[in-house]
């Protein structure tokens, strides 16, 4: 059985309220008897329980990063940065996986911090979120940072549309006129009803086209919650009109190999007949080996940052702090060219 303040205090010869104030560091006990409860703690093998500490002091030294079960996609390098974090400032890490129900409870909100034992939020639910949670969360006054959403307020997350902007002039520089955006899963006709990474992308791709002048054209291909099967189906009409595109921007790694896939089917080279670029995706370079022309974004940083910013307004309770936007970067890999030109070796 381990010991109890209890213990250190007979061992020490004082009361336990006088053991509790000299392991609490207190000024009201005298030099001589802190250095002999400490002593009598140390031959005890006395350990403070962590939980009753953090209930008295109202800190847990702890984060709960907030996740949903219905919309729950972690990228690895996310979860790196916000670790390593919180790692360097000695501070836990609680995941926290809950329903829609769970979350948009009344009852959530005034309790999540003392019953989960976290001094603040890491919320990584950005699709579809239930407004009830947002407003539970604000009226509360609950430290929480929002990952990966677009809000004037309290968020952190990618630069999507400098992002497609550089990646899509990158493809008018080489000379490419007729360029398209691919993205089997959104309309982007109706940005309101999906991700800001969506309308994001979308008006970096518009940016660009429109600063190239009249003789560029941007397409879409985007058909909402087309089956995986009809996907390739779908790149190969795309790929045999008349009008093509000689060159595309996917919205991820999974259509970027579809386009890739369809193309080679059709007997086109990429890149010399037909340049890709997508974002961010290692699947879709782990599966090819192909580099493919990328907007990387910054997701271990996007951690880090979240993380600073929550210790921020964990100090700082109810007050609204200015949403960052990380800077991406394109790299144009092995999948962008001129047409007729392969990159060189």
């Amino acid at each position: 059985m381990s010991a109890t303040v209890k213990d250190v205090a007979a061992l020490a010869g004082v009361s336990p309220i006088t053991a509790s104030r000299a392991l609490a560091g207190s000024p009201l006990v005298t030099e001589p008897t802190r250095r002999r409860v400490l002593e009598a703690s140390r031959r005890s093998g006395y350990r403070p329980h962590a939980g009753a500490r953090a209930l008295r002091s109202r800190s847990f030294n702890m984060v709960g990063l907030l996740l949903s079960t219905s919309h729950n996609y972690v990228p690895q390098a996310l979860l790196a940065g916000i670790a390593d974090a919180l790692e360097a400032r000695g501070i836990g890490l609680r995941v926290m996986r809950l329903s829609d129900e769970q979350l948009t409870d009344p009852d959530f909100a005034p309790r999540v911090l003392e019953e989960r034992m976290v001094d603040g939020l890491l919320i990584n639910y950005c699709v579809q979120i239930p407004d009830r949670l947002v407003r539970h969360i604000r009226d509360h006054r609950l430290p929480s940072v929002w990952i990966n959403i677009k809000e004037a307020t309290d968020c952190v997350y990618p630069d999507m549309l400098a992002g497609a902007r550089s990646a899509m002039e990158h493809l008018l520089g080489l000379g490419h006129r007729r360029v398209a955006y691919v993205d089997f899963v959104n309309d982007v006709t109706r940005p309101q009803d999906c991700h800001f990474s969506v309308g994001d992308a979308w008006a970096g791709c518009r940016q660009a086209v429109e600063r190239a002048g009249a003789n560029a054209t941007l397409m879409h291909l985007d058909r909402q919650e087309v089956p995986h099967e009809g996907r390739q189906a779908l790149a190969e009409a795309f790929l045999t009109r008349r009008d093509r595109p000689t060159a595309l921007l996917a919205a991820s790694g999974n259509p970027a190999l579809t386009c890739l896939h369809a193309a080679l089917s059709l007997g086109l080279q990429v890149p010399d007949d037909l340049s890709i670029a997508t974002f961010h995706d290692a699947a879709a370079f782990n599966e090819t080996g192909v580099a493919f022309g990328t907007v990387a974004l910054p997701e271990r940083k996007m951690g880090g940052a979240a993380v600073t910013m929550l210790l921020e307004k964990i100090s700082q309770p109810g007050r609204p702090l200015p949403s960052i936007a990380l800077p991406t970067t394109f790299s144009p890999g092995r999948t962008c060219a001129p047409i007729g030109e392969l990159p060189s070796r």
